[in-house]
């Protein structure tokens, strides 16, 4: 379950009613001298995407960011918002959960254990002779992208329901190919629970990442099932009555004993086991097949991440160094931006080696950073010094931005790094950039950023929706306006009106003492803060 967040937060509604140009029936409706906006037809107005939630009641929210998330819930998601390449030219909306997913067995079945219902499971079919059990009963699933798990889980079905694996592993990848392998075409896999005796009751396997530090301290990408020992015919012992009453596929081995004379029993053949005089003859055991049903993989993962759906909102990313800004955010650490760390002469010791800034679309509560180095060059390093600014949109004098410094770090030399974290406290933004300074050695060195993510919690600060055109048929005049909202303490809902289809701005800027210092015109809609 996803936690509640601890605070509400204020949100924002425009509606833009015009008079001129519009099709009708898209996000409102004309009713006599009313113009109504119902549930069905908040879909339709525009908003970034993701920000809002509309219930099947009609009701709209912002969206609400959480921590310790179950990342197989939105797997599909991201699938479509970064395809991966083994998707091929594959349109987003045509992407299934299935394709985040490779099997040896039962492949369609995979999809059950992602669906949060212990009713419903994966199950390897039989055994194909002459064939490794482990070669078949296994699967892949690929979360869609990178994410940091703090914890794994297994849940079996219920023992009516069937039987858990009796051997199985673990394994997860950060999708790095082996190093000494890198035209592979499967990544590296680190094993992370190694199931080595016998299993038939335990039905629930938790494994802590905190406990797998080679793995936590790399990000996971894929998490792949392997089971690799079987009773096969020999599942659960049951009594004679019992097995009876089994259909036949249920059925499994009937056992034959022979009694030795120090009291042991060995297994026997049956026809053997006829053959022998009474008192010779053992107990005869009867069992269920073994039916290995896994009904769900829970994968808690840090947060819901934010920068990856940055293009999707309406935002951008640009950088001083020339690199391809969407390799940080595809979730994806095979692919990166490599910036180079340029060592010189510097004058002056607060001299920016690279600017990369963020226009994240929306407001966001924000209290976590992390880059995620790609470690595949012997040569790559992390960052020198860096700081953290954020924005909430709020400009300086000179009509720039206004930046809060979140987090200044600083390192007396580059290191061989995978990621790097930071927390402060929670700060609203829309806008964030990473600075980072130069520094006054010799050489060079390559900082390969493969991912750039930030996480926060709570209720979006801020969200706005634009209706479509709204065509009221002439010049009249608009009386009042209603509406029902819930607005919580601290929290508050505005509209606004206009006319026309374009709205244009005329900024101006003064210096302290009243001198203009420059005038900007802006051909954008109106925000109201």
């Amino acid at each position: 379950m996803r936690r509640s967040p601890r605070n509400v937060i204020p949100w924002l509604c425009c509606i833009a009613l015009l008079s001129m140009s519009a099709a009708e029936g898209q996000g409102h409706r004309i009713a006599a001298n009313q113009v109504v906006v119902e549930g069905r037809h908040w879909n339709n107005w525009t908003f970034p995407a993701g920000t809002l939630d509309i219930s099947n009641r009609g009701e709209v929210m912002p969206r609400v960011l959480h921590k310790n998330i179950n990342a197989a819930f939105d797997i599909l998601d991201y699938l479509r918002l970064h395809p991966p390449p083994a998707l091929g030219s594959k349109a987003p909306e045509d992407i299934q959960l299935i394709d985040a997913i490779q099997a040896g067995s039962n492949r369609e079945g995979v999809v059950h254990i992602l669906d949060g219902d212990m009713s419903t499971y994966w199950e390897p079919d039989l055994l194909q002779p002459d064939v490794d059990l482990e070669s078949q009963w296994w699967f892949t699933i690929d979360l869609g992208r990178f994410v940091f798990i703090e914890k794994l889980v297994l849940k079996f079905v219920d023992e009516e329901l069937g039987d858990p694996f009796l051997l199985f592993d673990v394994l997860v990848s950060n999708g790095l190919n082996p190093v000494r392998v890198p035209g592979s075409k499967s990544p590296e896999y680190k094993t992370v629970l190694r199931n080595l005796q016998p299993n038939k009751s335990q039905r629930v396997f938790e494994i802590d990442f905190s406990k797998v530090p080679e793995a936590q301290s790399e990000g996971v990408r894929f998490v792949q099932v392997v089971v690799n020992g079987s009773d096969l015919q020999q599942g659960r012992e049951v009594d004679r009555e019992v097995y009876d009453a089994l259909d036949a596929d249920s059925r499994g081995a009937v056992q034959y004993n022979k009694k030795m004379a120090d009291g042991r029993e060995v297994v026997i053949k049956q026809s053997v086991y006829e053959q022998l005089e009474g008192e010779r003859q053992g107990s005869i055991r009867y069992f269920m097949r073994e039916r290995p049903r896994l009904a769900e993989l829970e994968v808690w993962a840090t947060g819901d991440e934010i920068v990856g759906g940055t293009v999707e909102r309406g935002g951008f990313i640009t950088s001083t160094q020339q690199i391809n800004t969407a390799t940080v955010i595809d979730g994806n650490i095979q692919s990166f931006g490599t910036v180079t760390t340029t060592i010189a002469e510097i004058t002056d010791p607060n001299e920016l080696n690279l600017d990369m800034f963020f226009d994240l679309g929306s407001f966001y509560w924000i209290d976590t950073h992390r880059i995620v180095y790609n470690p595949g060059n012997v040569h790559a390093r992390s960052f020198f010094d860096y700081q953290l600014d954020f924005s909430d949109g709020s400009r300086a004098p000179d009509g720039e931005l206004s930046w809060f410094t979140a987090l200044f770090r600083r390192q007396e030399a580059t290191l061989k790094a995978v990621i790097e974290g930071n927390r402060f406290a929670p700060v609203k933004a829309r806008f964030f950039r990473l600075q980072a300074k130069a520094r006054n050695m010799r050489g060079n060195a390559l900082v390969p950023v493969a991912e750039m993510q930030l996480y926060g919690e709570g209720f979006q600060p801020r969200v706005e929706l634009e209706s479509d055109l709204i065509r009221l048929g002439g010049s009249r005049n608009l009386l009042s306006i209603r509406w029902d909202a819930d607005t919580p303490p601290g929290t508050s809902v505005q509209i606004q009106t206009r006319t026309g289809n374009e709205l244009g701005e005329v900024l101006h800027y003064f210096k302290k003492d009243g001198d203009r210092k420059s005038t900007r015109l802006n051909s954008s809609h109106q925000i109201i803060s």
